[in-house]
Parts: structure tokens; sequence; C-alpha cells
């Protein structure tokens, strides 16, 4: 669960990491990664997206925190 808050400016552009969840076995639990990938994205976006300086965007990776309640359906 991501429980750290952000903000964004107008016109600002955040990276926040590469985030990926994942639905573990049949109990219904899932599972969310952050990978503070910035080096290899910011690289890919500096050599594949037109008008954005790469110096502008703010790195601010979140963390996942462990949640103590389960989902309930």
């Amino acid at each position: 669960m991501i429980t750290e808050s952000f903000t964004l400016k107008p016109k600002e552009i955040k990276y926040i990491g590469e985030i990926y969840g994942d639905r573990c076995g049949g109990n219904g639990d899932i599972t969310i990664m952050v990978h503070d990938k910035n080096e290899r994205d910011l690289n890919y976006i500096e050599n594949n997206v037109a008008d954005i300086d790469i110096n502008t965007i703010v790195v601010e990776p979140v963390k996942a925190t462990l949640r103590d309640n389960k989902a309930t359906e």
C-alpha cells in the first residue's frame, strides 16, 4: 500500500518510481512493489521524448509500507 503522499505543481513532471502490482495466490492478496529506476527511466525520457528538459524532472520515489488490515469484499 502506498501511504506516502506526493504533490504536483503546475507544469511539473515528477518521477515517483516504477509501481508494479501482482495478485498472489488464491487468497486475494495483492503485492505492490515500488522500484526506484530513475536512472533507466530518465535516460529513456531524455533519449526518446522531445521537448522535455531532463533537469527539470523532480525525482521523489514513494515508499510502500505494509498494511495491517486486508481488503474485504
